[in-house]
């Protein structure tokens, strides 16, 4: 910038003009009073004098004299004021301004707390105020100045220039409650967690960690992160009383439930395999596990035999023998392609049945009574009673009507509120036993008939489901605890024995047979049919000793009671027939609403328990 020096003093007067005028070169101004320059002014031109910008009239003349708060420049032939001090930083009002060294504005800055035209600077806050600066909690000192600094542990909310109280929207636990921070940062909200709070998942635990549970009729194992993991559908339902949940299941008759997870290897059979229930053996060789049971109320003890699988192959056959019943036992699922046979044949009883031999010796109330010869008839003899359990065995037939009686059949035990326990059938009675002699005692009839035995006691129980089924062009699956028939000469046939079935699941198309056996003839001594092949009475030709039918017979549907036994007129030599076995014992006990959904067509079932209907047998299975 070029400035004029002053050369020469003016007087006073001319002195007080020039300012009047506002004339910047003082020592330039005439005596006239006049501005110098106005003379040489170019019409529309802008010059300068000092710190005024002289903006020429369009004719010449001054037109205008502006004041230039950071001076004047007219190095570029055309004045103008400069915008700011040079080099400087400047507030005007609550803008912050630096010049460029040509005095142009180079930033603007609106200070939002205002500016500090001592320190040429915004001020960074107002006095007592707190802001944030990243993760840290700022106090506004006076003046404007940075004051206290706080770190902040869970970040700074700039909404509120304060530390956050807890990580924003961030959840964690708390012992057993799940806590969750509010998105501002200022305040936590808590649950409690009903089965405990996951540290890692920050989330309460659906269930409690690595126990069961029941979901409806499914067990679900919980994970140990609090999360439902594998399920296992229950048959019988689901049990949630108790700890821990699990799947219900079922006592077997007479046995304990550790009896049905016991199990672990299969039975297979394909041929013919042997049971002796006193060895024990199986195919003469033990099983791998088993233990004996001693039963209630007198009946036999059961041999418990333990399997994963049993399979019993179409046309395989597995036949059970012994003076203990059985109870087959699968952890797994049963199925009866072939035949089971614990029935009586002829005088030997089937495992745990009444054997005729012992039942003349020491009778129980399911054994028939043996008949008697009369004296003044010869060999007249009465007929033996036919032997009881699921219903009364037949009566033997009597001699020299209506003077005496044959033996008595044996006792209904389910009516009688007996039989509880897996019992096997009683024993058919002998025609007669002794044979009175001149000492008065006796010796055993010649011509006396063994009884038949009684059918065997047989429980099958499995976790799963048992099947009997009744394949199209293959045999269908048979389980027999039919008593034996009378063995000649008047003897009584045995009842059949016990036949439980219990499972969540039992289907049935096959045959369940529990017929008594048929009593014997008299007069021609011929047998009776063991109740596997029919229970008939012997009938034969001319007779008047025929023998009872067997209950549930082929040709004696319609009742569980032994047929009683034909007598005879006191016509040498004779004798009566014997009284017909009563029908043992069927029950099935299942989970299944409807029996007959578990019944097929071609199910045969023939039992003292199943005479009115297919219901009968039917005994609901409680999940324990």
């Amino acid at each position: 910038m070029k400035r004029k020096l002053i050369k020469t003093l003016v007087p006073f007067a001319t002195l007080w003009s020039c300012l009047a005028l506002g004339c910047a070169d003082y020592g330039s101004c005439d005596l006239g009073g006049s501005c110098p320059g106005e003379e040489t002014c170019v019409p529309g031109g802008r010059v300068c004098q000092g710190d005024l910008l002289v903006i020429c009239g369009p004719e010449g003349g001054v037109a205008e004299r502006r004041p230039c708060p950071f001076g004047c420049e007219d190095e570029s032939g055309s004045g103008e004021c400069l915008e700011c001090s040079p080099g400087s930083s400047t507030c005007q009002g609550d803008e912050l301004v630096r010049c460029s060294a040509a005095g142009q504005v180079l930033t603007s800055k609106l200070c939002d707390h205002g500016c500090d035209p001592v320190g040429r600077s915004c001020l960074e806050c107002e006095a007592g105020e707190l802001f944030c600066d990243g993760d840290l909690q700022v106090e506004c000192g006076p003046g404007g100045a940075r004051g206290a600094v706080i770190p902040c542990e869970h970040g700074c909310a700039s909404h509120r220039g304060v530390c956050n109280e807890c990580p924003p929207g961030e959840p964690s636990c708390d012992g057993p409650y799940r806590v969750v921070c509010s998105e501002d940062g200022e305040e936590m909200f808590s649950e409690p967690c009903l089965h405990g709070c996951n540290e890692q998942l920050a989330m309460c635990n659906e269930c409690a960690p690595s126990q069961a549970f029941c979901d409806d009729d499914e067990l679900v194992l919980c994970t140990e992160g609090g999360l439902p993991g594998p399920r296992e559908s229950c048959i019988l339902g689901c049990e949630p009383q108790g700890a821990p949940a699990r799947c219900r299941s079922f006592v077997p008759t007479g046995l304990l439930e550790s009896d049905l997870h016991v199990g672990t290897e299969d039975l297979d059979v394909t041929t013919t395999v042997e049971v002796d229930t006193d060895a024990p053996a199986v195919g003469g060789v033990p099983p791998a596990s088993w233990r004996v049971v001693s039963q209630p109320g007198g009946g036999p003890d059961l041999l418990v035999v333990h399997y994963h699988d049993l399979l019993v192959q179409p046309g395989a056959l597995l036949r059970v023998r012994g003076s203990r019943g059985i109870a087959l036992v699968a952890s797994g699922r049963m199925e009866i392609a072939g035949l089971i046979d614990a029935a009586a044949r002829s005088g030997v009883a089937g495992p745990g049945g009444r054997d005729s031999q012992a039942a003349s010796m020491w009778p129980e109330p399911t054994d028939g009574g043996a008949g008697a010869l009369l004296a003044g008839c010869g060999y007249e003899a009465t007929g033996g009673g036919g032997g009881g359990l699921g219903a009364e065995g037949g009566d033997g037939g009597s001699a020299f009507l209506p003077l005496t009686t044959g033996g008595i059949g044996g006792a209904d035990m389910l009516s009688s509120g007996g039989g509880v326990a897996l019992w096997g059938g009683g024993a058919g009675g002998r025609a007669s036993y002794w044979v009175p002699n001149g000492g008065g005692g006796g010796s055993p009839g010649a011509g006396s008939g063994i009884g038949g035995g009684g059918g065997g006691a047989l429980l099958l129980a499995a976790a799963e489901e048992i099947r009997i089924p009744c394949a199209a062009g293959a045999p269908c699956g048979r389980v027999d605890v039919s008593g034996g028939g009378g063995g000649g000469w008047g003897a009584g046939g045995g009842a059949g024995g016990t036949l439980v079935i219990e499972a969540p699941s039992v289907v049935v198309e096959g045959s369940l047979m529990a017929v008594g056996g048929g009593g014997a003839c008299g007069g021609v001594g011929l047998p009776g049919q063991d109740g596997s092949v029919g229970g008939r009475g012997c009938a034969f030709p001319d007779s008047n000793g025929d023998g009872g039918d067997g209950g549930m017979g082929e040709e004696h549907t319609d009742s569980g009671d032994g047929v009683n036994g034909e007598g005879v007129l006191c016509v040498e030599p004779s004798s009566a027939g014997g009284g017909g076995g009563a029908a043992g014992r069927i029950r099935i006990a299942t989970a299944q609403a409807n029996l007959s959904a578990a019944l097929g067509a071609t199910a045969v079932i023939r039992a003292a328990s199943c005479v009115q209907t297919a219901s009968d047998c039917l005994v609901a299975l409680v999940a324990q």
